[in-house]
């Protein structure tokens, strides 16, 4: 039994080395989809075109808006003079998301009052769209709370020194930095050897059949079960190299991109206003 699967192994590791097909998909193409799927498909958006149409023209209001700036998931390069003209923005499709700060707005602030901003997004894409909600709402609530705790130090700085807060602090054991791809690479290389284990198991089947050597294989002692244990095998045994190849390959990647400097602390993030270089995982929040 074992003697008839191992010949049908060895069998079918000869027709993989002779055939250069099965070699490109077996080596090069892991790779190749391992990097366009890995690195291609994120959960952050960035650089989203942003339009800001400032009525108030405050100090309040500037600092928001440089705070938009200062990330680099925003770009705030549009700034429309009325609101027919930023609502036409985001009809053409030249600005994702556009902000309109009404007038009052520093006013309100300083009184302690709700400050109103309205937020218009283009919603054809509705998964981007949400995640830059997201971030607009990450921006402006961490604004208020600076604004507000700024506010009563310079109000009462005995009443803000005695507020009670409890500080809570959560930093990830892995993927300090929360790039989403490290996330994906893990999923998609299980997913890439699945698909081509089962795919290359299927084509071994087929190519007896195109070559007319399949009814040979059904004359000879070998039971159904060991012909299929006989051409899966191998291919469990390729997918397991294959799997420790891209493993090496994202290694070195994570390793060349640390060592190059692209991989930036998580302070100079955080200090940039960058919501998700530095996500809320690796902030402070009061708790009063």
């Amino acid at each position: 039994m074992f003697a008839r699967i191992r010949q049908m192994v060895i069998k079918e590791y000869i027709q993989v080395i002779r055939s250069k097909d099965s070699l490109f998909l077996l080596a090069v193409t892991p790779i190749i989809q391992l990097l366009l799927l890995g690195y291609a498909i994120t959960y952050e958006v960035r650089h989203i075109s942003t339009a800001f149409l400032d009525l108030d023209n405050s100090a309040e209001s500037r600092e928001l808006i440089s705070r938009f700036g200062a990330s680099r998931y925003f770009n705030v390069s549009m700034r429309p003079e009325d609101y027919n003209k930023m609502t036409e923005l985001v009809r053409r499709g030249d600005a994702l998301i556009a902000l309109q700060i009404h007038p009052g707005f520093g006013t309100h602030i300083r009184k302690g009052d709700t400050a109103p901003l309205q937020v218009i997004l283009d919603g054809s894409n509705s998964n981007v769209a949400l995640v830059a909600l997201g971030y607009v709402n990450q921006i402006t609530a961490d604004y208020a709370r600076d604004y507000q705790s700024e506010f009563l130090r310079r109000t009462n700085p005995l009443l803000a020194g005695r507020m009670p807060h409890v500080e809570l602090e959560r930093r990830p054991m892995f993927n300090e930095d929360m790039q989403s791809r490290w996330n994906f690479i893990p999923g998609v290389i299980g997913i890439l050897l699945l698909i081509q284990v089962v795919i290359l198991t299927a084509f071994a089947v087929v190519r007896e059949r195109e070559i007319g050597t399949l009814e040979q294989v059904m004359v000879t002692p070998i039971r159904r079960w060991e012909f299929i244990a006989g051409k899966t095998l191998p291919f469990f045994f390729i997918g397991l190299a294959d799997g420790a190849l891209i493993t090496v390959r994202g290694s070195a990647a994570q390793c060349l991109s640390e060592g190059s400097g692209l991989k930036r602390p998580l302070a100079a993030d955080a200090g940039n206003g960058d919501i998700c270089a530095a996500p809320i995982y690796d902030k402070y929040f009061a708790v009063s």
